[in-house]
């Protein structure tokens, strides 16, 4: 017989070679990691948002890895696989449906403070590429955003903007105040800004 065929080390998708090995979902083992690990990608994640991943060559891909924060990760996943670990996160399962988020989807993840810059990124990677790669939907803070949301979320000021917010709205209310209000806002950047907003409007009354 003639030698050994070398082990496939990628599928394919379209036709063109991505990054994710053969076999890695294909047993009940390897699909169980693969939903964990996609559930920790969400838990670690403040914004996640999809595109169209057929077609791509892994070179392509590769590119657009390199171009993003080192916190920020992008990675194709199955719906399936996908639904069962965002559940995992605490995800309702009606917001899983989208129609938006149907058929192939290479998911892109950004922490609080990588939002703008991960989705200039993705930008910049669709641009110089020459592709037709628009967002497809995604999540924010549990709930399920269209193409517009996603666009509008990734401009949310990050926290060290809230916070030199915070120091100039020190000048405008009394630290207790601002602390209470920081508190309550629990850390979620969106709750915070409303927090220095309400102050802001309350003591400019």
């Amino acid at each position: 017989p003639g030698a050994a065929l070398a082990p496939r080390t990628s599928v394919a998708l379209d036709g063109a070679r991505t990054a994710t090995p053969a076999g890695r979902t294909s047993t009940a083992e390897g699909k169980q990691k693969t939903v964990d690990s996609v559930s920790q990608d969400i838990d670690d994640a403040a914004l996640l948002f999809s595109f169209d991943g057929s077609g791509l060559a892994i070179n392509v891909i590769d590119d657009l890895r390199k171009r993003l924060p080192e916190a920020a990760k992008t990675r194709v996943v199955k719906n399936t696989l996908f639904k069962r670990a965002a559940v995992k996160s605490g995800f309702e399962d009606s917001i899983l449906v989208a129609p938006e988020l149907a058929k192939n989807n290479m998911w892109v993840f950004a922490g609080e403070d990588d939002m703008k810059t991960t989705f200039k990124a993705f930008e910049g990677w669709v641009k110089e590429n020459g592709l037709e790669k628009p967002v497809k939907g995604g999540f924010f803070d549990g709930a399920f955003l269209d193409s517009a949301g996603v666009i509008k979320v990734k401009d949310l000021p990050t926290m060290p903007d809230l916070m030199l917010k915070l120091c100039v709205s020190l000048n405008l209310a009394g630290s207790l105040g601002i602390a209470k209000s920081i508190k309550a806002a629990k850390g979620n950047p969106r709750q915070v800004a409303v927090a220095i907003s309400k102050i802001e409007e309350k003591d400019l009354a």
